[in-house]
């Protein structure tokens, strides 16, 4: 009897010197995610403004923006899901959600491979889209209005459940751009592509988070190349475009700025969603159980350690040197099973530590977008100064150029097979997508042999 009483208080004894020594590091892990946390302190997005009501009711029939204003703060400047619309606002619906993909004028396999570019497969079915141009032109109209507007935050109460603005009709753009351009207008071809490309680097800048912002890329990746393809048939354009596309093709230098605004947003997305876990799992589990094995403040320190890299100083150098943005250590996604599940602190908050680990992303992949984005943008630029040279000139001249061109640490390649400007990317995705077709002439081919750059691998 003694000796169980013994065994019994060395149990007691260790028992509390685990939860002592939980309690401490749960608290150490906070103290040493202050700094993180500060770096991700930011207001939350208002979503109150013209240019996010134009984008929220894009696919709507309303085209004053007293109107758009007006429904907006009626429904506390957020839309519900579409069984909850008012049935005033039903009616005034442009196109069904199923019947938009009819409008995206690239073609792709069941595995999502790129089958025809835009400007080709609209060439190949020129009566259909040109068809489904007529038929939507308020839906495109709208979504040219997006242009206008410099504030496209929006405001997300729960990112889980909540309904996001209908992105895709602003990257459907490219169609009416290709129409344009097959039925003999490409000064509005380009005009609307360069507007595209404003809409999609304001959605980069935007407190929208990562849907808004990668949807922002997206849009100037696809319009860029779909300008590529128009110069490549028609080079003289390279000296009349409209004048707004000068500042839609440069290069952005804002980045950086944007990588951290955009994990701010997250985070806070994050840390609201963190708030709700205690009243779910109150339902899948006794309530005093809750409190014993999940932290809301351990949980938001996870978080925090995840996301603030995208606002230090080692992210801001590899954009200004064009070096792949790296995940620290204590930003890693798949962290060693002892980090998991054998650190004192996930002791303390073991339901936190198995949804943050399990459930993370690779953060520093979508910095790799907007790097790649803003490499394409160099390519382009490298065409476009390939173009303002004399046609006999131009073969003569593109190493120069392409090594003026290049980046800090990447260079531009020429691919003779397929006639592009390549570049190595930083993204997990096929080179091909972000290659800028250019016109050179077949008889000048030969003389480059051995002159360019050899195409990165």
């Amino acid at each position: 009897m003694k000796k169980l009483k013994i065994l019994l208080t060395l149990l007691a004894a260790i028992l509390l010197m685990v939860v002592i020594l939980s309690l401490l590091s749960v608290q150490r892990d906070n103290r040493a995610a202050e700094p993180a946390m500060r770096l991700l302190q930011s207001e939350a997005p208002r979503g109150d403004g013209e240019g996010t009501d134009a984008l929220w009711l894009l696919p709507y029939n309303i085209p004053d923006a007293a109107e758009r204003r007006q429904i907006m703060a009626q429904l506390g400047n957020h839309m519900p899901a579409d069984d909850k619309l008012p049935e005033s606002l039903r009616h005034r619906k442009l196109i069904s959600d199923d019947e938009g993909e009819t409008l995206n004028c690239i073609s792709k396999d069941q595995d999502g491979n790129i089958v025809a570019g835009c400007l080709q497969n609209v060439r190949d079915h020129a009566d259909a889209y040109r068809a489904a141009v007529a038929q939507h032109a308020k839906l495109f109209a709208n979504a040219d209005r997006v242009s206008q507007y410099r504030n496209l935050d929006v405001r997300i109460l729960n990112v889980v459940t909540d309904v996001i603005p209908k992105y895709q009709y602003l990257a459907y753009q490219t169609t009416p751009a290709a129409v344009d351009w097959l039925d003999g207008k490409p000064e509005a071809a380009f005009a609307r592509i360069c507007r595209n490309i404003r809409t999609g680097k304001t959605l980069q800048q935007s407190r929208g988070g990562l849907v808004s912002a990668m949807i922002g890329v997206a849009m100037v990746r696809q319009n860029t190349k779909l300008a590529a393809d128009m110069l490549a048939e028609q080079p003289q354009w390279a000296g009349k475009l409209p004048a707004h596309c000068a500042d839609a093709f440069a290069p952005a230098a804002d980045h950086a700025e944007n990588f951290c605004r955009i994990m701010q947003v997250e985070y806070h997305y994050m840390a609201a969603d963190i708030a709700r876990y205690p009243s779910q799992l109150s339902e899948e589990m006794p309530a005093w159980l809750v409190p014993v094995l999940f932290s809301a403040e351990h949980s938001k320190t996870l978080a925090a350690r995840q996301l603030a890299f995208a606002c230090e100083e080692p992210a801001r150098q590899a954009f200004a040197q064009d070096l792949p943005v790296s995940t620290p250590p204590e930003a890693d996604p798949s962290p060693d099973p002892w980090r998991k599940y054998g650190s004192f602190s996930c002791l303390r908050n073991l339901v936190g530590c198995t949804l943050t680990y399990t459930e993370s992303a690779d953060f520093a992949s979508y910095a790799h977008r907007l790097q790649d984005t803003h490499m394409q943008q160099r390519a382009f630029q490298a065409a476009l100064a390939l173009y303002r040279l004399p046609e006999h000139r131009r073969a003569a001249e593109l190493p120069a150029i392409l090594a003026q061109h290049g980046s800090p640490s990447r260079q531009l390649s020429y691919d003779p097979e397929n006639k592009a400007i390549m570049f190595s990317v930083y993204g997990d995705y096929p080179s091909e997508e972000w290659r800028i077709p250019i016109a050179l002439p077949q008889r000048q081919q030969g003389e480059m042999a051995g002159k360019l750059p050899s195409l990165p691998q």
